[in-house]
């Protein structure tokens, strides 16, 4: 078994499911979704369909969530990074690049703080 530690890091059964599990859940669902040579999958978007227009509120909106989510998609979930009390994350540095005169080209750096 794994470390105790609460340090983050990888942990047992965390992530995406590998590929093979996601096709192996596609065969099985197939295979569950066929009765006695037919195919429920009809009848069973024609129930969602009705559950959008349940009397029960949360049937309802469960059911819409599930459509509107795979009809169109999930939206865009948008982030913003903050570091402590709001401040950037990652300060801005400003770099200053001076060119220098033809005069200064050929010697070294000023030594008069100029």
């Amino acid at each position: 078994m794994g470390s105790t530690s609460h340090r983050g890091g990888a942990r047992v059964g965390a992530g995406r499911k590998a590929r093979r599990d996601e096709d192996d859940l596609r065969k099985r669902l197939k295979k569950a979704i066929k009765q006695d040579g037919k195919d429920l999958l009809d009848e069973a978007l024609k129930l969602l369909a009705l559950d959008m227009v349940s009397q029960s509120n949360k049937t309802r909106a469960e059911a819409r969530k599930l459509f509107m989510a795979y009809w169109f998609g999930q939206p865009l979930h948008r982030l913003e990074a903050t570091g402590e009390d709001g401040k950037d994350l990652f300060p801005s540095i400003n770099v200053i690049i001076e060119h220098p005169t033809p005069s200064q080209a050929g010697s070294g750096p000023s030594e008069s703080g100029d």
